[in-house]
């Protein structure tokens, strides 16, 4: 994991990796990242828990002059660095269509090969993301409805998820 800003964040996922039977690294920046994959690359699967980012600038760059965020720069370059990582953009279902293309116009620039939605539970009507999917031009490889993994974190099945858009409709 290279998300050590939030509080808690850190703990929370190694009590999950406990649980799973699985390792856990949390590294302070992801200018770090690189020298770690390279020391377990042999594993199976890597999974890397990123920090959430705003496509706004925040107060730190703002004061500093900038209007980026340097910690997306080396996220960005390492992902980049490794054409074997397959990025996946998560984004909450609960945005409107426009705050979705915001974010997906900005983060291209990560890029993401594949889209997962957080919140869909909470999304209301889902033909919109399911649209905005199908724009995107990103697969559409999850949609979690909770945070109680794995049980909450659910394949996107096509048939599935147009049924379910069409029961909101009636």
């Amino acid at each position: 994991s290279i998300d050590s800003g939030r509080v808690g964040s850190s703990n929370l996922l190694c009590s999950l990796a406990e649980l799973l039977g699985v390792g856990v690294t949390v590294l302070e920046s992801a200018t770090a990242l690189p020298e770690r994959l390279d020391r377990i690359r042999h594993a199976d699967l890597i999974l890397i828990d990123t920090p959430g980012f705003s496509p706004h600038p925040t107060l730190a760059s703002l004061a500093d002059g900038s209007s980026v965020d340097e910690d997306f720069i080396h996220l960005q370059l390492a992902l980049k660095s490794r054409p074997e990582i397959e990025t996946q953009l998560v984004l909450p279902a609960t945005f409107e269509s426009g705050a979705l293309r915001r974010h997906l116009s900005h983060f291209l620039s990560a890029g993401p090969s594949r889209l997962i939605f957080s919140h869909f539970d909470a999304a209301g009507l889902i033909g919109d993301k399911l649209e905005f999917a199908i724009e995107s031009g990103l697969p559409l490889s999850f949609v979690s409805t909770g945070q109680n993994i794995p049980e909450d974190l659910h394949d996107a099945n096509a048939r599935e998820l147009c049924v379910e858009a069409l029961d909101h409709l009636r």
